[in-house]
């Protein structure tokens, strides 16, 4: 993995840490439901993105 790509990933995953974390805090309200969602949704973005990465041709 590049360094570029390294740093992106661990801020994204950082972000989407956060999110689902405060969502959590929030679990009651329809914010904290739909923050949860977000961190979730950027975590599988991760996720597809460095399969994508890897199975790419050059």
């Amino acid at each position: 993995m590049q360094g570029d790509v390294f740093w992106i990933t661990i801020g994204f995953f950082t972000v989407s840490l956060l999110l689902i974390c405060i969502g959590w805090g929030k679990v009651e309200g329809r914010v904290g439901v739909a923050l949860i969602w977000v961190g979730a949704l950027i975590m599988l973005g991760l996720i597809f993105v460095h399969i994508w990465l890897g199975v790419a041709i050059s």
